[in-house]
């Protein structure tokens, strides 16, 4: 399996206006040499889907995720529906790639003012850009798709900033439940169809997008400390002014009488109170009282989009924010082709896995993905064995973060077998079934004659095994137990024919003579 957890770099678009286009597939498997089934893209104005006919078969995982199967009658092969039992209109990948390459182009003109199409997709680990452009390398139609295509941007990591809190996972399924609200019954929104995917992750994309904290502007902290400082510098100095005037006034006005003196030095008092005041309201500032003193100390807040156009312009900021260009994607794309080659050098590590049951089968492509992607081919952990023994696995195998620590002791274990001669390498146990639990389910799916038959028969092999035989029997318990040797079905014959067959078997608690008299006894007399 290829592709890299997703992560919210991105940014690398210049600004401007650009079209938004939600594109998904299906292929039969997830693997790079893998081939696209289902070709799906959507945008609010104009759909596209279409099936290809791939040259493999669907692996069992992708026929249970997609619900589609690969048919043959004759010499021709065909993709049928396993929900609807229908048979899909298809056509080879060539021909669905230029019809899409059309509807691109489509989209586009559409919008002259627009640099181009960004595409969107959600996936946890990264799958559809590979695919798309590896099918587009392999028919030289790159160049033409950079005409129209500029980037891709993958939302799952949006969903999982906004939701983190509520949810625990992120799929389209658990988020088209939660955000979109939408019914779980409706089977013409089943999420393993490429149409479908597209969709929810459009309407899924554009309603995180327009979340306060995805949405709003950041606000630097800067800005608003200088806006309430200079709100409270202003009231302080006002009150100065006018404390001034009034010492003017006063030393203009000569002291004639007692009484003035003492007004004059009553008002000094006040000046000296109010200059204490406002160097207070300098050091901490106050909340201005009246309408007009509230302008200049107002923060800015962003407003929250009301309109279907704000709405759709905040999600295309968003989106055009996380993108990124398709040489980017390129490169990464070549990046995994040295992932595979990598992890194609430690098969030999992990074959004993691949042998197994599926759940061992799983943690070693685990085990194998992950050194792989940290740099680590065969040739590499030889020559830290070689120079450190067992405690450099140790601290290489440490710095896997992805890993849990029981994974990282049992790959310490699994590379420290491998490479030392003196150690049998390991092989996983495979957990027992429950045979008892097998038996009934299997027993369920026959008709109740056929389980008799098969009842009988079991009968018949406890039989000559010597289970059913304990104690002394009496004459009942040998016709019984005869009839039973014949598989539960009526045997036609003497008596004396039928105990003869069983003269020779040796039974619990009695002889082969007292069986033999036993039988004689038993026979109808001879009429000479």
């Amino acid at each position: 399996m290829v592709g890299q957890v997703g992560t919210s770099s991105g940014g690398s678009l210049p600004e401007g206006k650009y079209t938004i286009v939600s594109v998904d597939i299906d292929a039969t498997g997830r693997r790079l040499i893998d081939e696209i089934v289902h070709l799906a893209a959507y945008t609010p104005d104009s759909e596209f889907s279409q099936y290809v006919m791939p040259y493999m078969n669907l692996n069992p995982a992708a026929r249970q995720r997609h619900q589609v199967r690969v048919i043959t009658i004759g010499f021709f092969r065909m993709l049928k529906s396993m929900q609807t039992y229908k048979v899909m209109k298809t056509k080879p990948e060539y021909a669905a790639l230029v019809d899409f390459m059309l509807w691109l182009e489509e989209q586009k003109a559409r919008n002259p003012d627009s640099k181009g199409i960004i595409m969107l997709y959600h996936e946890q680990r990264k799958f559809v850009p590979y695919m798309l452009l590896e099918a587009l390398k392999k028919y030289d139609m790159l160049p033409r798709f950079k005409t129209s295509v500029v980037g891709f941007t993958n939302v799952y990591p949006l969903a999982e900033k906004e939701c983190g809190v509520t949810l625990k996972y992120f799929t389209l399924k658990e988020l088209k439940k939660v955000i979109l609200q939408c019914d779980e019954d409706d089977r013409n929104e089943f999420e393993g169809s490429a149409k479908v995917r597209s969709k929810i992750a459009y309407d899924v994309s554009k309603v995180l997008a327009n979340k306060p904290s995805a949405a709003t502007v950041e606000v630097k902290k800067e800005d608003v400390a200088e806006a309430a400082a200079a709100a409270a510098v202003q009231q302080p100095e006002a009150a100065v002014q006018e404390n001034c005037v009034q010492e003017q006034e006063g030393q203009e006005a000569k002291p004639e009488q007692q009484e003035q003196q003492e007004q004059q030095v009553e008002g000094d008092g006040e000046a000296n109170k109010v200059e204490e005041a406002a160097q207070e309201a300098v050091e901490t500032p106050s909340v201005p009282e009246t309408q007009e003193e509230k302008k200049p100390a107002v923060v800015p807040v962003v407003k929250e989009a009301t309109t279907e156009k704000e709405r759709t312009a905040v999600f295309h900021r968003v989106i055009t924010g996380m993108a990124t260009t398709i040489d980017e994607n390129l490169q990464e794309l070549g990046g995994q082709q040295t992932i595979l080659d990598r992890q194609n050098s430690l098969r030999t590590i992990f074959v004993n896995y691949f042998k197994t049951t599926l759940y061992h089968r799983v943690r070693g492509v685990t085990f194998r993905r992950v050194l792989a992607e940290q740099g680590f081919d065969m040739t590499k952990l030889q020559d830290i064995w070689g120079k450190e023994k067992r405690d450099g696995i140790r601290v290489a195998v440490a710095g896997l973060r992805e890993l849990k620590e029981d994974d990282k002791k049992e790959l310490t274990d699994l590379l420290d077998c491998h490479f030392d001669p003196e150690k049998q390498p390991i092989k996983p146990v495979s957990r027992k079934t429950n045979k008892r639990r097998f038996q009934r389910r299997q027993t369920s799916r026959i008709s109740p004659r056929k389980r008799n038959v098969q009842k009988g028969r079991n009968n018949n092999q406890q039989h000559h095994n010597g289970e059913n035989h304990q104690g002394n029997h009496n004459n009942n318990n040998y016709q019984q137990h005869g009839n039973n040797h014949q598989g539960g079905r009526n045997q036609r014959g003497t008596p004396q024919k039928r105990f003869t067959e069983h003269k020779e078997i040796t039974l619990t608690g009695m002889k082969i003579d007292e069986f033999s008299s036993m039988a004689a006894a038993a026979a109808p007399p001879v009429v000479s």
